[in-house]
């Protein structure tokens, strides 16, 4: 994750984004270690086995 942030801030992105389901916590742990924060929810985004899951949002600011 760390080598794609770099890769994007050397192309000149300002911003690194993603999608995480909120059943993945440990994901979401990990991120929000990394200095993402929730930013919006996109409602029934995931294939679920009890039909869809939502997808969480996540933005980190590449911005020095």
């Amino acid at each position: 994750l760390k080598h794609f942030q770099q890769l994007a801030h050397r192309h000149g992105a300002d911003t690194l984004m993603l999608e995480v389901r909120p059943s993945n916590t440990t994901a979401i742990r990990l991120y929000e270690q990394m200095g993402f924060n929730e930013i919006g929810v996109r409602r029934n985004y995931y294939p679920a086995a009890d039909g869809r899951e939502d997808a969480l949002l996540l933005a980190l600011s590449l911005a020095s």
